[in-house]
């Protein structure tokens, strides 16, 4: 009767391949992770960068009186900034109405601007003047680390513009 011997699992001159490969591997793994973080922090950034600009517009939509409340159009984006998990720094916030001349088949001028927004009578000759809030909001976002070695910016900048329709009665 033949009797194998026991196998190892790695002969003797592989036994230390794996933590080598471990070693060379681990590094890029964790650059990889750490930007995946920081585009995942990007996104979230933009996103909150657009809700704040879309609260700014929501506020100034409810208003029917066209420019009445601009100061309260640009609390309302730099509150809701304010109230992410990270607080924005805004750079900028500016809010508006901006107007726009529908024929029934075309929009005159699109996308909508502040000067088709004229002193009564409207401009809009053609058609039926509807108008909209408008607000920009601009963050400045830094990354968790310095990459400028990279050759990547030390801050990022966003800005996000929403626009809502004022419905009058």
């Amino acid at each position: 009767m033949i009797v194998n011997e026991p196998r190892r699992a790695f002969p003797r001159r592989e036994a230390g391949v794996a933590l080598v490969e471990f070693a060379i591997a681990i590094p890029i793994l964790i650059m990889v992770l750490i930007g995946l973080i920081e585009f995942g922090r990007y996104a979230y950034f933009v996103i909150e960068v657009g809700n704040a600009a879309h609260a700014g517009a929501q506020y100034g939509a409810q208003d029917v009186t066209t420019g009445a409340n601009i100061t309260g159009m640009k609390n309302a984006a730099i509150q809701d900034g304010q109230n992410s998990i990270y607080p924005l720094t805004l750079s900028s916030v500016t809010a508006g109405d901006v107007c726009t001349c529908w024929t029934g088949t075309t929009q005159i001028p699109s996308p909508p601007s502040a000067a088709q927004c004229g002193p009564p009578p409207p401009p809009c000759t053609a058609g039926r003047q509807y108008t909209y809030a408008q607000v920009t909001v601009t963050a400045t976002i830094s990354p968790l680390f310095n990459y400028s070695l990279l050759g990547l910016p030390s801050s990022w900048t966003v800005t996000r513009t929403a626009t809502i329709r004022i419905l009058k009665e």
